[in-house]
C-alpha cells in the first residue's frame, strides 16, 4: 500500500537504494577503472556500494516486511495486501544514468526518455495508487498515529503495524542508517567540481554549442522543459544524440565516474568504522527478514 505514512525509514531506505544499485561489492573499487566492465556505465562498481544493499536484499527485506504489515493489519479487522509489482523503468545499476546518457541505441529512438511504453507505466502506477490507497480508519491502525477524525485503536503498538514490523525485521529497533548514501550522494557532487571534471562539462559545453546546443551542464538537458512529454519530439533525439557524440568525445562519463570513486574512496577512510556498523546493521535486517519468511513459508 502507498500512503503518506505507512512506509517508515527503512523501507525507505531500502526502495530508495533499489532504484540505484543491483549489485553489493565486498571489495571497494576492484571496478575503479571503466575500461574493466564491456558493459559500460551500467556494469560500473562505485567503492560504497559495498555498504548498501543487494536488490536481493532488498525485496527480500520488502517481502518480509509487507508480511508482516498484513498480519498485524488483520489482527485489527482489516484486509492488506501489498501493491502489485509496476513497470521498473529507472536505471538498472547505481552507476546506470549516474552520469547521464550512453547508450547510442536507446538514446536514438527514446532520446532522454527510459526504453518503455511509458503511457502504460504511468496508467497502472495510477491504477495501482486507486486500489491501495487505505482508509483513514487503515492508516491509523498502519501508523498508530489519527489521520482525519480517526484515532488508532488503543492496543496499536507503537508506530503502528508500520513500527512494529520494523521492528521485528531489526531486533534492536534500530534502523539502518544512510550514511552510505549520504556520502555517496555528496561524492557525487563533489566530483562535478574537481578540476578534471570540470574541464570536460566546459569541453562538451562548447561542443554542444558548435552543434548548435546550449547547456552549461551535461545532466542541463534531461531537465529541459521542452522534453517534459511523454513522447521524444525530434528536438529532443537531436539534443540528444549531440549529447552523446560531446559526452563520447571529451570522455564525461569516464571522468566524472574516476572522480567520484576517488572521493568515495576517501570517504570511506574517514567513515569506515560508522560505515561498518551501518553494514552490521542491514545484514542484521537482511537475517532478520530472512528468518521470518522461512518461519512462514
Amino acid at each position: 500500500m502507498f500512503t503518506s505514512g505507512s512506509l517508515s525509514r527503512l523501507t525507505l531506505l531500502v526502495l530508495t537504494v533499489a532504484l540505484t544499485t543491483s549489485c553489493i561489492s565486498e571489495s571497494s573499487g576492484e571496478s575503479s577503472d571503466p575500461g574493466a566492465s564491456h558493459e559500460g556505465p551500467a556494469g560500473w562498481e562505485l567503492p560504497l556500494q559495498a555498504y548498501m544493499p543487494s536488490e536481493e536484499q532488498v525485496e527480500l527485506v520488502a517481502d518480509a516486511r509487507e508480511f508482516l504489515l498484513s498480519a498485524c493489519m488483520a489482527r485489527y479487522g482489516f484486509s492488506y495486501e501489498a501493491a502489485p509489482e509496476l513497470p521498473s523503468y529507472g536505471p538498472e545499476t547505481m552507476t546506470d544514468l549516474r552520469y547521464g546518457i550512453h547508450d547510442p541505441a536507446v538514446v536514438e529512438r527514446y532520446g532522454y526518455k527510459p526504453p518503455i511504453d511509458l503511457r502504460a507505466a504511468r496508467e497502472q502506477e495510477t491504477e495501482a495508487l486507486a486500489t491501495t490507497a487505505l482508509s483513514a480508519e487503515e492508516e491509523a491502525v498502519m501508523t498508530g498515529e489519527p489521520v482525519g477524525g480517526a484515532a488508532p485503536a488503543p492496543d496499536v503498538p507503537a508506530g503502528g503495524c508500520s513500527g512494529e514490523a520494523d521492528r521485528a525485521i531489526v531486533a534492536t529497533g534500530e534502523e539502518p542508517a544512510t550514511l552510505a548514501a549520504e556520502l555517496s550522494n555528496d561524492a557525487y557532487l563533489r566530483a562535478q567540481r574537481e578540476p578534471e571534471v570540470a574541464a570536460a562539462f566546459t569541453s562538451w559545453s562548447s561542443c554542444m554549442a558548435d552543434r548548435g546546443f546550449r547547456y552549461d551542464h551535461p545532466m542541463a538537458p534531461v531537465d529541459d522543459p521542452r522534453f517534459a512529454v511523454i513522447d521524444p519530439s525530434a528536438a529532443e533525439l537531436a539534443t540528444a544524440e549531440a549529447d552523446l557524440a560531446c559526452r563520447e568525445e571529451h570522455r564525461v562519463v569516464e571522468t566524472w565516474y574516476r572522480a567520484e570513486v576517488r572521493l568515495q574512496e576517501q570517504a570511506i577512510e574517514r567513515n569506515f568504522e560508522q560505515l561498518d556498523l551501518e553494514r552490521a546493521r542491514l545484514a542484521e535486517a537482511v537475517r532478520g527478514a530472512a528468518g521470518l519468511l522461512g518461519t512462514h513459508s
